[in-house]
């Protein structure tokens, strides 16, 4: 009898704790706020409920020595007094960060005076703005109905076509050309039905090319893809291949349609791959390999056969497979690493290791990516030591170690290498490397950051690092200044933006130093209620915040999912009335609270269901249950790295990886020694 290896919710908070700050972290009393940001918040809160003292409030801090952002105190006064009390000033005496947001000013100001015409002006401004579809909406169509007022035909015209422009489903009359831009409009929103009805019109309209006819057809099969209809979505999958099997009858010299020929049955048998059908897919492949032999190169069809054939008990013939692969022509450097990859991984599952190695060794010199580098360093030291190898073993370990020290495969090194994780002390900040920041421009960050102004701290921070990237003298310090005021305002989503276009090497020293920066953890009380409710770690929730939305809780998917811990509609629906959370419409997974609760809940309910196994648990939060139960029946042979390895979906495999990397790493921080052992638990699986 197999013994039970499988662990409870429970079991997981025991192992992990649930410390809501760092043990070792210095204990401190929170700082007492200034009385200018005690009164600047509480005006904002109550800038409905109390106008007049609240006009008060901001009046006087605009005028305040001692408060840091006076004019973005005189921007809220002009929001919330009176008509007669506004301060007057104009757009060029404001900072370069808050002209955007004065346009709210402006707007509020030309409606007290009832200035349509600067409304006008105003509103189209607005719309220009990086915001949401409906706020766009709702801004030219105040617009329109200013210029309707004020019967100024050709302005009504004007901004109606603007409206048609972010909006090309609001179009009542949209013209032939315009039907493949209101379809995709329709598809952004859900409206499938009303999607497919101009795809549809598409196809069959003369004043459209054949290439946008395909890309109609695309849409009808992504719109299937979408409401997740895998009957529907298969059968558009194939009236594509048929449609451009039509066009090849009447176009046979067509190197662009058997290019897309190649790709849609290439599309077709994935799916059918996705769903299970091994046998319709494995025929494709040979059907699509006759056809297809001398018109496109068949790289990717090669490589996929092999896969193929590998999952299904051949690694013998697999490995022909990717030899064929490596002969064909091929531009893309990105495949061309898969298909090694797909080469050493199986001679290694084949016992060949010398030359498993020998093909590893090859991927380390040709790569141009450092994920590919990390991932086959780890794997190449694993077949060194396999193939008793031990001192060139430690030597890639170690190597992996000095070039990945915060990634998966890095933390796997430390497994390998019986090394504890440590967290590093953090280094300080030499004040003389952080002129990124001008005095002021501090200053103003630091009262943005009090109060709350997100908006304005996001805009001087973006204008301050676009600025410093120019620069010459950029340091690793000046960088950290800019990212902790990121952190230090709730920006996590622009701090990775930023963080992601440094060199490797400036990532590296930053986050060795400061791993907080790249593993916050804020919505404390909502993460705390939530775990205690549904019984799943902190450190097991930020981890999943972290790589679902890097904490943007305005975040959503192109598959609709939305908020801090990208959730689908659908599954708000079915566990609100089970756990009493409410929930009205989508937009509901905006809100923090909301989102982590259904989040949590859902995580609950998966890693029960997959027996508290980690990295079960996890892929199923990114994947289908019954894809993970067919991995687990085809791909699992007891080795549970491999079997992450071996999971098909590239986003889900990332997916999982980069959760465990996550969860080591909260755990690390939340920790009472700044060090731990490699957590063996999140590596245990048990067969089905």
């Amino acid at each position: 009898m197999k013994s039970k290896i499988w662990l409870t919710l429970g079991a997981i908070v025991f192992m992990l704790g649930c410390h809501s700050v760092p043990s070792h972290a210095p204990t401190a009393s929170v700082p007492r706020e200034p009385q200018w940001a005690v009164d600047y918040k509480w005006a904002r809160n109550n800038q409905l409920v109390a106008a007049e003292k609240a006009c008060e409030i901001f009046t006087n801090l605009s005028g305040k020595s001692d408060f840091p952002v006076p004019e973005m105190a005189k921007l809220r006064a002009v929001e919330t007094c009176p008509v007669n009390q506004f301060p007057n000033f104009t757009r060029k005496e404001l900072p370069n960060y808050l002209q955007d947001q004065s346009i709210d000013v402006f707007l509020k100001l030309a409606a007290a005076r009832q200035d349509k015409n600067g409304e006008i002006e105003w509103a189209l401004e607005k719309s220009k703005l990086k915001i949401p579809q409906t706020e766009k909406i709702k801004w030219i169509n105040i617009a329109i109905q200013d210029a309707e007022t004020l019967k100024l035909e050709e302005k009504s015209k004007e901004l109606r076509q603007r409206l048609y422009s972010i909006a090309p489903r609001l179009n009542p009359e949209p013209s032939r050309a315009q039907y493949l831009a209101v379809a995709g409009d329709w598809r952004s929103v859900r409206q499938f039905k009303k999607a497919r009805d101009y795809y549809e019109k598409v196809i069959v309209s003369r004043e459209y090319e054949l290439e946008d006819k395909i890309k109609a057809l695309k849409g009808i099969r992504l719109s299937y893809k979408n409401a997740r209809d895998n009957d529907q979505h298969l059968n558009s999958a194939g009236r594509l291949i048929d449609f451009i099997k039509r066009e090849l009858k009447t176009s046979p010299d067509s190197k662009a349609l058997w290019q897309a020929d190649y790709e849609a049955k290439i599309y077709e048998a994935r799916a059918q791959w996705t769903l299970g059908h091994t046998t319709q897919t494995k025929a494709a492949y040979e059907k699509l390999e006759k056809q297809l032999k001398g018109k496109v190169s068949l790289t990717e069809l090669y490589w996929l056969e092999g896969r193929l054939t590998e999952e299904t008990g051949d690694p013998a013939t697999a490995s022909k497979f990717y030899e064929q692969s490596l002969k064909e022509k091929s531009s893309d450097p990105d495949l061309h690493d898969k298909v090694l990859w797909s080469y050493a991984w199986n001679e290694r599952r084949r016992g060949n290791l010398p030359h498993a190695i020998e093909i590893f060794n090859e991927v380390d010199k040709t790569t141009q990516t450092d994920f590919t580098r990390q991932r086959i360093l780890f794997w190449l030291g694993k077949t060194y030591a396999e193939n008793k190898q031990e001192d060139e073993a430690k030597k890639v370990f170690q190597r992996l170690l000095d070039v990945d020290p915060l990634g998966y495969y890095g933390l796997l090194a430390h497994r390998q290498l019986n090394t504890p994780i440590v967290l590093k002390t953090a280094i300080a900040t030499s004040e003389s490397e952080t002129n990124v920041l001008s005095n002021n421009d501090k200053k103003a960050a630091d009262g943005l950051s009090v109060i709350g102004e997100k908006e304005a701290l996001t805009s001087l921070l973006d204008i301050a690092s676009q600025t410093y990237k120019k620069r010459k003298d950029q340091s690793d310090d000046g960088w950290v200044t800019v990212f902790k005021y990121y952190a230090k305002g709730g920006l996590y989503m622009k701090l990775y933006e930023s963080l992601g276009t440094l060199t490797p090497e400036r990532r590296k020293n930053i986050l060795e130093g400061h791993p907080e920066l790249l593993f916050p953890q804020p919505w404390v009380e909502e993460v705390r209620q939530a775990s205690n409710q549904f019984g799943v770690p902190p450190e097991l929730i930020y981890s999943i915040i972290r790589q679902e939305s890097a904490f943007d809780m305005r975040a959503r998917s192109l598959a609709d999912a939305f908020g801090l811990m990208q959730l689908l509609p659908e599954i708000a629906e079915e566990l609100g009335p089970r756990y009493k959370i409410p929930y009205k419409e989508m937009e509901d997974l905006y809100d923090p609270k909301t989102n982590i609760s259904f989040g949590a809940a859902y995580l609950k309910e998966l890693f029960n269901r997959q027996k508290g196994q980690f990295i079960l648990g996890v892929a199923s939060y990114n994947a289908s249950e019954n894809v993970i139960r067919n991995w687990m029946k085809n791909r699992f042979h007891g080795d549970s790295l491999e079997f992450i390895e071996d999971i098909p979906y590239e986003e889900t495999r990332s997916y999982v990886r980069l959760v465990m990397r996550n969860l080591i790493f909260y755990s690390l921080i939340n920790s009472k020694t700044a060090s731990i052992e490699f957590p063996a638990w999140v590596l245990k699986l048990e067969g089905v």
